[in-house]
């Protein structure tokens, strides 16, 4: 009787042995099917062997603070200690404005398929920014003279009331040099160019630089900075990129088209000393004063006229 007990007492252990075998396999297999349900994870061991964690949320909690760093906007960029507190206050309302400008411009190009890609200091704000470079003070594109001649003879019904197209065939007392044509916005100033009380228009600016097509050259009417004979291919067919919310064009390699020019990609920055307006200060929200005694007809609806600032 005594060795029948034992037997059966042996054979109880043997069979609680075995099930708590299986039990301890089946929670490790779920435990390691939680990893990968819960972190995605095709091999979560080396996480927790690393760590030596043993829940699947630990696992997830370890892997979101090892790749979500904590990021910090950069801080702004110095600008030319020149630039007094109320020169830079200006200057920004003359940027919105001019990203303005530039969204009339892109407009109406747009909608006479008219093909124009931005340079100069507008293409490295797209390259370096996605917008303005903080000091610059105009706007830079350039067309072939094929679309800037049927440009001419449509602008101006397109403009809205505060944009003027400039250009020798509109005002007698425009100074071509560099540019083809301007874009002026007609209530602003460059307080230098009021300085020098010249007849021409004074407001702020988008520039129209203009090329001729040979073969497979484009040829710069004027050559100054970038503003040089490329292969028709560096430019052509042109690409999109976002100047601030405006989606522009610019040359088809950029990448190159900035090496040529600049000596790297993307353009690097300039000295803290040089990084002010060329143009000079910006009186944002009034004319120059000789604007409205050159060019009467641009005013006769306008009221307050006297600049806020002192020229």
């Amino acid at each position: 009787m005594s060795s029948y007990v034992c037997f059966a007492g042996l054979a109880i252990l043997i069979i609680i042995i075995i099930f708590m075998g299986q039990t301890t396999t089946a929670k490790k297999t779920s435990r390691r099917d939680s990893f990968t349900d819960l972190t995605g994870f095709d091999q979560p061991s080396s996480l927790t062997n690393q760590h030596n964690i043993t829940s699947a949320a630990e696992v997830k909690d370890t892997y979101l603070l090892e790749t979500v760093k904590p990021t910090t906007a950069p801080e702004p960029l110095k600008l030319s200690p020149v630039l007094k507190k109320i020169d830079l206050k200006h200057l920004k309302w003359g940027q919105t404005k001019m990203t303005d400008m530039l969204r009339e411009f892109n407009r109406i190009c747009r909608k006479y398929d008219l093909k124009y890609w931005c340079t100069g200091g507008t293409l490295i704000g797209i390259l370096r920014h996605q917008g303005w470079i903080p000091w610059d003070g105009d706007i830079d594109v350039c067309m072939l003279d094929s679309d800037f001649k049927k440009l001419e003879h449509i602008i101006q019904k397109e403009l809205p009331g505060n944009m003027w197209f400039q250009s020798l065939k509109t005002d007698k007392n425009y100074r071509a040099g560099v540019t083809a044509a301007k874009i002026r916005d007609i209530n602003s100033c460059y307080l230098t160019t009021a300085k020098m009380k010249n007849k021409g228009h004074g407001g702020l600016q988008l520039d129209i630089f203009t090329y001729g097509h040979r073969g497979n050259r484009l040829i710069a009417r004027k050559r100054m900075n970038d503003l040089k004979n490329y292969d028709y291919s560096l430019i052509f067919p042109l690409q999109e990129k976002y100047f601030e919310d405006v989606l522009v064009y610019i040359p088809n390699n950029y990448q190159k088209y900035s090496i040529i020019n600049w000596k790297q990609y993307p353009p690097p920055l300039i000295a803290v000393s040089k990084r002010f307006p060329h143009e000079g200060p910006i009186e944002a929200n009034r004319p120059c004063p000789l604007n409205v005694e050159h060019y009467p007809k641009l005013y006769q609806k306008q009221e307050s006229l006297k600049p806020n600032r002192k020229i």
